[in-house]
């Protein structure tokens, strides 16, 4: 059998920009099988190239290709390019030929990290994915009903393309009569709120599902590339180290041998790592129904000072449906913590039980607009069971751009929820130290309480969405109950303000002190202003607590309805609405 590799135009510029390392990182080769895929978008024009022969036994080293078959693989790769590189002598060793006549068994077979394969899905996703010479922006459908589409550009997308596909009532438009009768359950379910942490009102799990939703595509590219299996029981030595046959015992093997493009599929069963999340390109995930647990606090070990820690110049890295517990001792559940970090995802997370550190943790260190953190989206975790002293549940601090929070949901935490802040040093850079261009949306949060923090003399002080000096954030569609404050605009930084604030179609209902606030204090003498707070429900508590340094000409604050309770309610947010409305019908 013989087997074909080429090398595209476009890895051109990495081949020469720098030199092949042992696992060949200057460029990824993918394979064919001779005269297969013509007509292929991968396929490559026919060209005259140099031969080198197949790889054999004698040049692997630990499952890698050794430094002299790279050497020559690389010096007919610069000759070459783009030309057609034959690969002859197939291997003959049984367990080394293709299991089912399109993909190799053996993962160990890569060159520059990427499995050897002949299967086309892989390949063309493989081929489009190295293609984008910009980062990839996760992007969530559009309200229209024609299927959705990544969108590639890092630029912020506009407000009515940033919703989850169900959803085509803007949260801009005026409120819609409901029935009363609807309401009441919808928001709080069974009686039982989130007190047992699993009887989520319907509210909060339409919440969920919605952000889930805007993962389709990248979930549909992930099925497509090759996967790698970790569990805690032995597997048959005899088979490929990763494979399904014999999985990795270790989380943090997996990422560190794992070839880029892989998905890292993680078996159920307690973990005591601390992941350290070095190299780009992972999707790391664990099945929702029967999800690994991860406890990196005591007796734990590993590089990592989180469950999964994800530092500079990463990209390109999902973490996906793990249950994070007891984690005191660490600095957060999960930790996006650099520069020059983009295209993150974290979906589906559990995160609960632990004292002192934060649940997701996104910070933005670089000091240029090329090294912010950018394109992060935190999508259906769920937070909770938290002593945060004077920490939050989920920051988005410093130099960070284009963020989404989408279908999360916090509840018994002692301090605050969602929080975007600028002004506290995580940049060097003054000028680009603020949280910005971000989407808040479809949030749940409970009992959002500082009532229960000796930190804060058990005062009441945290809200159930924070922005602290950030600028450009949409705040929109979210349910907050049962809150020291519902949602709060403000800066506790002297000479910064929070601006361009768009709060719309959010519920606040029973905030203890006001449903918001804005500006800032004597002590902490920020401000607000070019903002706009409309076209909320609130439900309680209607005060609206503005403070100093407030520029009361650009901060509006318009057309919110306020009812004393809940039976009194006799219209919702449209967006809300629509999904009242759409659980009803069944669908």
């Amino acid at each position: 059998m013989e087997f074909q590799a080429f090398l595209p135009k476009y890895m051109t510029e990495t081949f020469h920009a720098q030199e092949m390392p042992r696992q060949a990182q200057a460029s990824r080769i993918n394979w064919f099988e001779n005269g297969r895929n013509n007509g292929s978008e991968t396929q490559p024009e026919k060209q005259s190239g140099q031969t080198i022969t197949r790889p054999d036994q004698a040049h692997f080293e630990n499952g890698l290709l050794n430094s002299a078959y790279l050497k020559t693989a690389e010096n007919t790769a610069r000759e070459s390019i783009p030309a057609v590189v034959k690969f002859s002598d197939a291997i003959k060793n049984k367990d080394e030929n293709p299991k089912d006549g399109n993909s190799y068994q053996l993962p160990k077979l890569i060159l520059d990290g990427s499995i050897i394969t002949t299967d086309p899905r892989i390949l063309s996703q493989a081929a489009k994915e190295a293609q984008k010479t910009t980062a990839k922006e996760l992007s969530p459908p559009a309200i229209a009903e024609a299927p959705a589409k990544p969108q590639l550009s890092e630029k912020p997308q506009p407000a009515e393309r940033n919703r989850p596909r169900e959803v085509h009532e803007s949260p801009d438009k005026p409120p819609k009569a409901i029935d009363t009768r609807d309401l009441k359950e919808y928001l709080h379910g069974n009686g039982k709120g989130s007190g047992d942490g699993k009887s989520l009102p319907p509210i909060a799990e339409d919440f969920q599902r919605l952000g889930l939703t805007t993962l389709a595509e990248q979930e549909k590219a992930d099925r497509l590339k090759p996967q790698i299996y970790v569990s805690q029981k032995a597997g048959d030595a005899r088979q490929p180290l990763g494979s399904i046959e014999n999985p990795f015992q270790s989380i943090q093997q997996a990422v560190d041998k794992a070839p880029p493009l892989s998905v890292i599929n993680v078996g159920p069963g307690i973990y005591k790592e601390k992941v350290k999340v070095g190299r780009s390109d992972l999707t790391i995930q664990t099945d929702r129904g029967q999800p690994a647990v991860i406890e990196p606090g005591k007796g734990a070990g590993g590089r990592g000072d989180a469950a999964f820690s994800i530092g500079s110049d990463i990209n390109n890295v999902a973490i996906k449906n793990f249950e994070i517990r007891n984690f005191t001792g660490t600095e957060a559940g999960i930790k996006v913590d650099g520069k020059n970090i983009s295209n993150v995802t974290l979906a589906g997370n559990n995160i609960h039980s632990a004292s002192g550190a934060e649940g997701i943790r996104v910070y933005g260190r670089g000091a240029t607009e090329e090294s912010r953190v950018r394109n992060i989206n935190l999508v259906s975790n769920k937070v909770h069971d938290l002593d945060l002293g004077q920490l939050e549940a989920m920051p988005v601090n410093g130099n960070v751009s284009d963020f989404r929070v989408i279908g999360n949901a916090g509840y018994k935490l002692n301090n605050l929820f969602i929080d975007a802040i600028g002004g506290e040093g995580k940049s060097p850079n003054k000028e680009l130290d603020q949280a910005r261009r971000g989407t808040i949306e479809f949030n749940y949060a409970d009992g959002i309480s500082s009532r229960r923090n000796d930190t804060y003399g058990r005062e009441p002080s945290a809200a159930g969405i924070y922005i602290d000096g950030a600028k450009d954030i949409h705040i929109r569609s979210n349910y907050i109950r049962n809150s020291d404050f519902g949602i709060e605009i403000a800066s506790e930084h002297s000479k910064l303000n929070a601006s361009e604030i768009r709060a719309t179609g959010n519920i606040i209902e029973n905030a203890e002190l006001a449903w918001l606030t804005r500006g800032g204090e004597k002590n902490r003498p920020g401000g607000a202003r070019d903002s706009t707070v409309a076209n909320n429900l609130i439900i309680g508590n209607g005060k609206v607590q503005t403070q100093e340094n407030v520029d009361l000409k650009t901060f509006h604050v318009k057309d919110n309805d306020v009812f004393p309770t809940i039976n009194q309610v006799t219209k919702m947010p449209a967006a809300i609405a629509q999904l009242i409305q759409l659980r009803k019908s069944g669908r």
